[in-house]
């Protein structure tokens, strides 16, 4: 799973290197092929994946970020080019953004496991960097150099930055906004009522692009907005595991309840108490629940 996000980085480059380069109609009629098979290769290989609501965030996520670079390379804006990797991982964390509803009734196993609370919400993260973050920067790094754009060392930095926004920022909201659907288990084809994220969405969309925008705005030079993101990053990265944790620990038991009776009412309730975790009566039984997303 983890190989998906370096393999669509490699597609777009692949495609946007070949479309940057001068080669007249030729060149660009090849590279739009190429661009093609390589979208049909990489819905192709999401539809292997169990939870086609997965499926379904993750292609939106990449494909819709290089549509919009053949979009600009049809045009004379290739400047923008390099804007691509802060739009990635934008659309990455919209994608992001309903995980802990996603796994459905099999969140009792984590909530019920000794320690597993701090290890789960640094492990999305990291998945979620490894999936969106890090090849976002790599794409905003390598058309910049392609295209020597004056707005390239801003795009990297607003790559870094949306990158730390999006990481700790997805399973955050996730559980402050959490969309409850149809249950993991019972999840066989997209679009069956896996739960509308539109909400937590649209809520993280203006977080991320605000984390985008500021390096450039703060740094001046491609330098100074490599150095203003990173020290923003590394601010973002240090604060929010420890309040997401805690989050978890105050809702987790909330939201499980929720899923499991389907009314959101329990997450309400969940919000206004603390106290320790423990099983909800509807889920002592593991086979129950279906034990697994």
């Amino acid at each position: 799973m983890l190989g998906i996000g370096p393999l669509i980085t490699l597609a777009c480059l692949s495609s946007l290197v070949v479309l940057a380069a001068p080669g007249g109609t030729a060149a660009v009629t090849a590279a739009i092929a190429a661009a093609a098979a390589q979208l049909y290769l990489l819905i192709w290989r999401a539809k292997r994946w169990r939870d086609p609501a997965r499926g379904v965030e993750l292609r939106s996520a990449w494909l819709t970020p290089l549509l919009m670079a053949l979009i600009i390379v049809s045009t004379d804006w290739s400047w923008a080019l390099p804007l691509v990797g802060p739009a990635a991982a934008l659309f990455g964390a919209m994608a992001a953004i309903n995980t802990y509803a996603l796994d459905g009734t099999a969140l009792w196993q984590l909530l019920t496991t000794p320690g597993a609370l701090k290890a789960d919400v640094r492990g999305r993260m990291v998945a979620w960097a490894l999936l969106f973050g890090l090849p976002s920067i790599a794409l905003a790094a390598m058309l910049w150099a392609v295209t020597g754009s004056r707005w390239g060392g801003a795009a990297v930095g607003g790559a870094i930055a949306a990158t730390a926004a999006g990481s700790a920022g997805a399973p955050l909201l996730a559980l402050v906004m959490p969309a409850v659907g149809t249950d993991a288990r019972d999840r066989i084809y997209p679009g069956q009522r896996a739960g509308d994220p539109t909400g937590g969405q649209m809520t993280i969309f203006p977080v991320v692009l605000l984390a985008a925008l500021l390096p450039g705005v703060i740094g001046g030079s491609w330098w100074g907005s490599v150095l203003a993101a990173v020290l923003l990053a590394a601010v973002v990265l240090g604060v929010s595991p420890a309040l997401t944790v805690r989050l978890l620990q105050q809702r987790g038991t909330g939201l499980l309840e929720a899923m499991t009776s389907r009314d959101t009412a329990a997450l309400r309730s969940a919000a206004r108490t603390r106290g320790p975790l423990t099983r909800p009566r509807g889920t002592r039984s593991h086979h129950g629940l279906g034990g697994t997303s």
